[in-house]
Formats: C-alpha cells, sequence, structure tokens
C-alpha cells in the first residue's frame, strides 16, 4: 500500500507540473521554462541528497540514474515538438499508451506476475490514461495532420518515457537518492545543451512564467524522489501503470481552474483509473 500512495503522490507531482507547464508554454518557449525548472530541480535533488546522506550507489547505479535522466529529458522534448506540431487529440494518448504499457511488458518479461486481481486493475487503468489523455484542441488533424515527423517524434516521447521508468526501476533501495541526483544533473546538462542549440538558452521574464518554471522545478523534484521510492518498493510493471495515470490530475486541474469541460470518454477514463487503482490497491 506504502509503494501505491508513493506512486500516486508521483502522479499528482506529474500531473501538477505538467498543468503549470502548459501554462507557462502560453507565455514563452517551453526550452526557456526548463532551462530554470531543471536546474532548481537538480540543485533541490543535491540538497535532498545530501540531507539524507544514505545509501551507496555504485558505478553502475549511478548510469542507471544517468540513462534515466537523459531519457526523461529526450521524453519532455520530443513530447513538447510533437504537441506544437501535430494533433493534440492523437499525440497525448498514443504516447500515455507507450509510456505506460512498455515498461508493463518489460516488467512481464522480467518475471514479475503480479496478483490477477492487480493485472486487471492495471488494464483498466492503462485504458484509462488514453481516454484521459483524449483533450479536445483548437488545433486538429485537419489543420495539423498526424505526419511522419509527427508520428516519429510521438514514438520517440512514448518509448523515452517508458525507458525512464524502466531505467528507474533498476536502481536498488540500497542506493539513495545518489543515481536520481546523477539522473537530474545529467538531463539538466542535456536540456541547456538543446537549449544553447536553438538560442533559448535563457530564463523568462520576470512575472508569470517564471514563478510556473520554479514551481515545475519543485514539483519534478518530488515527482522523481517518489517515482524512484515507489518503484523500488514495488514491481516495473505496477508501479510505472499508476504514476503514468498523471495526465488524468493536469485534466482535473484544468476543470476546476481554467473552465474547461471534461468529454465523454475523459469521464470515462476518470472512472477506469479509480476503479483500476482500486484493484492494484486490493
Amino acid at each position: 500500500m506504502a509503494s501505491l500512495v508513493l506512486a500516486l503522490c508521483s502522479a499528482l507531482a506529474y500531473g501538477v507540473s505538467d498543468f503549470f507547464g502548459g501554462l507557462a508554454a502560453r507565455r514563452v518557449a517551453v526550452l526557456r521554462a526548463l532551462v530554470v525548472s531543471y536546474p532548481v530541480s537538480a540543485v533541490l535533488i543535491t540538497v535532498a541528497a545530501l540531507m539524507q546522506g544514505a545509501g551507496h550507489a555504485s558505478l553502475t547505479d549511478l548510469a542507471w540514474g544517468a540513462a534515466a535522466g537523459l531519457a526523461m529529458a529526450a521524453a519532455a522534448w520530443t513530447f513538447f515538438l510533437a504537441l506544437a506540431t501535430g494533433p493534440i487529440s492523437i499525440v497525448a494518448p498514443v504516447t500515455a499508451l507507450l509510456g505506460s504499457s512498455v515498461p508493463l511488458a518489460v516488467g512481464l518479461a522480467l518475471g514479475e506476475r503480479p496478483h490477477p486481481l492487480a493485472l486487471v486493475g492495471v488494464v483498466l487503468a492503462l485504458v484509462a490514461t488514453v481516454l484521459v489523455s483524449l483533450t479536445p484542441h483548437e488545433h486538429t488533424a485537419a489543420d495539423r495532420p498526424f505526419s511522419r515527423p509527427v508520428a516519429l517524434l510521438t514514438l520517440g516521447a512514448g518509448v523515452s518515457f517508458a525507458a525512464s521508468f524502466v531505467f528507474t526501476g533498476q536502481i536498488p533501495a540500497g542506493a539513495g537518492l545518489w543515481p536520481l541526483l546523477a539522473a537530474r544533473w545529467t538531463a539538466t546538462a542535456a536540456v541547456m545543451l538543446v537549449a544553447y542549440s536553438r538560442g533559448e538558452l535563457r530564463p523568462p521574464p520576470p512575472g508569470p512564467a517564471l514563478t510556473y518554471a520554479v514551481i515545475i522545478g519543485v514539483l519534478d523534484t518530488t515527482a522523481h524522489v517518489t517515482m524512484l521510492l515507489a518503484l523500488q518498493q514495488t514491481w516495473l510493471s505496477i508501479g510505472s501503470v499508476v504514476v503514468s495515470l498523471f495526465p488524468a490530475v493536469t485534466v482535473v486541474l484544468a476543470v476546476v481552474l481554467l473552465g474547461e469541460r471534461l468529454t465523454r470518454a475523459q469521464l470515462l477514463g476518470m472512472a477506469l483509473a479509480a476503479a483500476g487503482l482500486v484493484l492494484i490497491g486490493m
């Protein structure tokens, strides 16, 4: 049960972070927000690791952490590019499905055998993730087609999210937060290099966008720490799927704070997510 709570906390933090990321993206280029949020998160995780002081991470553990960080940075970048150039109604659910189903398949391939009821809950959660991600948007497939480049970006985003979950799941509990520190600083370096290459290596001007970027960094720290702890205490095939429910949180915030309306598919997705979590927690 503790692992389920941790995974839900990670989903909550990721979902709120994505909501603020969407608000920031309405004001400045995404990379300009990331060049603030990633260093903030890296510094916070460094402080947390030093304060904890526990754990012994081998070079292999640090390598898994660095790989997870690079995968998450690649996921964020390709996902935002896909959203910017393709139809959100297709990009978001396909990315969500890949990001949650691939770790499930990897976990089962590695010999994980969850309880049958938990597996039913996982299937419901997978369907829920896709349905909740079906967000209507003014840019449709008619004016932003799901072209080959967009499809490749979507595939890259989904696989990268999945890889980040899988790599994080390989970090043993005794390693403490040190592999996470390696993950975040590696990801920060990658984001800075990409931002520099695209002429976006500068923070947003003082105002809401800068505030949102800092908030995203704090939330990402919470999301990464709780995800690591969750995946260390439960199977990859279970924890990764629960963490992947974060789009539901983003959608709820959009409804409550921005007055957006839920579609029937999203309402069904919310119901399936709740049912799936009940079965997983049994």
